[in-house]
């Protein structure tokens, strides 16, 4: 048996206009699934409309990454949710763990889609008001910008 499976994507998600939680913001989760049932590793497509916004929330004490394909996905974070760090597609976000954001889309015209990569699988999601301060003012994310790849070995 080999230990590599190319598992299917599902379809892009699509906006479900009667989601409550975050309407304009919707998810299709890849991994795990019943190909690769991962207890380590959680991957999902997000895909975000013009215009629209999470609530303000953290991953608690998961380590999360975001790898832009589509647009781009910004934060809004930091003490009062006053700094803006966009992330460009072919940008990758890491995002520290407890860092309060919201994501959202900046763009008028076209939705963005991304693929977000965390350590577990499970309720990801907690909301929570925005902090006054931050103690450090960081904002908790940052931005890896596109490697060029020479093609040597």
């Amino acid at each position: 048996m080999c230990a590599i499976r190319a598992l299917p994507i599902p379809s892009l998600p699509v906006a479900d206009p009667n989601a409550s939680a975050s309407p304009g913001v919707s998810a299709v989760s890849v991994l795990p699934s019943a190909m690769a049932p991962t207890q380590h590793l959680a991957i999902n497509i997000m895909r975000t409309d013009p215009n629209w916004s999470t609530m303000t929330h953290h991953h608690g004490a998961l380590d999360t990454a975001l790898y832009v394909m589509q647009g781009t996905m910004a934060f809004r974070c930091g003490a009062g949710m006053r700094t803006s760090v966009a992330v460009q597609a072919g940008e990758l976000a890491s995002i520290d763990q407890h860092a309060m954001h919201a994501e959202y889309n900046p763009d008028a015209a076209i939705a963005n889609i991304g693929i977000t990569a965390r350590d577990m699988p499970g309720m990801f999601i907690v909301p929570c008001e925005a902090p006054p301060h931050t103690g450090a003012e960081t904002t908790g994310i940052a931005v890896v910008p596109p490697v060029a790849f020479s093609g040597r070995r």
